[in-house]
């Protein structure tokens, strides 16, 4: 049998929709749940046990909707640029939800339980992101509720 070092389970693009899914990466390594970019839309999409990069990754105007993240050994949610909406990262040994570049907006999301070094609820990861929250809830993270101090220093 052979094994996989990196793969990406769904890889979303030009306004294509993908919904009412549950995907697993199960014990293998290297898995990355989702990647939306170019208007991808998701929606009731659940990520388990992803392992490298995150379990979704939006892009540039992509939304997802409902989804939720679970167990996995890095980012529930990781927004370079893309909209998020009543999202949940749940018992996951990394950030629940990181904005790493672009404007990305979180609203209604809920961050829990995410175990580890970088455990936290919401991040600002890099000096290139920035994030909108709105009614977002952080609990039971082993880290900070919502950090952004990576962000840009403000003018």
């Amino acid at each position: 049998m052979a094994a996989v070092n990196t793969f990406t389970m769904v890889t979303i693009t030009n306004d294509a929709v993908f919904a009412n899914i549950n995907l697993t990466a199960a014990s293998a390594t290297g898995i990355t749940g989702t990647n939306s970019s170019a208007q991808g839309l998701l929606y009731d999409v659940k990520v388990t046990g992803a392992n490298a990069t995150a379990a979704f990754r939006g892009g540039a105007n992509s939304h997802h909707i409902r989804c939720e993240a679970t167990g996995g050994t890095v980012t529930g949610f990781n927004g370079e640029g893309g909209h998020f909406f009543g999202c949940v990262a749940n018992a996951i040994a990394g950030r629940g939800f990181q904005a790493s570049s672009n404007d990305c907006v979180f609203d209604r999301c809920v961050s829990v339980n995410n175990t580890g070094g970088t455990g936290k609820g919401f991040d600002i990861g890099t000096a290139t992101g920035s994030a909108m929250y709105i009614n977002c809830t952080a609990f039971g993270n082993a880290q900070h509720g919502f950090d952004n101090s990576a962000a840009p220093a403000a003018p």
